[in-house]
């Protein structure tokens, strides 16, 4: 079971290696600009684009009730056979942050170290994911 959620930019990202069993969230604002993740230990890689907003702009991917149950979807499917998540963004400080609070929430009670500096998480992407975890099944006893 993980044991812990690192929150990187996409800089560390690229460079991240982890001597344990890991898996990772890649967000990316559009398709087209996900980064290249290790594969080394790695044991799951879920990409998805979606913008750091709270409201729909054009040209840009609002994070919706589909993404959050692919995050949840994901970790629900890996969280037994890692020891490492491992989420980033562009600047590791909003979207990501807010993905692993909610996580942290719902896994360890606790998301407190996500929303002190340097996190800003977006919290419009926290509440999505805990409202929608509230609705599933495998995030009841979490």
């Amino acid at each position: 079971m993980a044991r812990q959620i690192i929150v990187l930019g996409a800089v560390e990202a690229e460079d991240f290696e982890c001597e344990d069993r890991w898996a990772c969230i890649s967000i990316a604002t559009s398709e087209d600009t996900f980064i290249r993740v290790r594969r080394t230990r790695r044991r799951g890689l879920l990409q998805i684009a979606f913008a750091d907003c709270c409201e729909s702009l054009p040209g840009l991917i609002l994070f919706d009730t589909d993404h959050a149950h692919d995050i949840l979807d994901f970790v629900t499917e890996h969280w037994k056979r890692i020891d490492t998540l491992m989420v980033h963004c562009e600047q590791g400080r909003s979207r990501s942050a807010a993905v692993a609070a909610a996580i942290a929430h719902l896994k360890f009670g606790d998301e407190s170290e996500f929303f002190e500096e340097p996190y800003i998480p977006n919290h419009f992407i926290y509440r999505t994911l805990i409202d929608v975890a509230g609705g599933r099944g495998d995030y009841q006893d979490s």
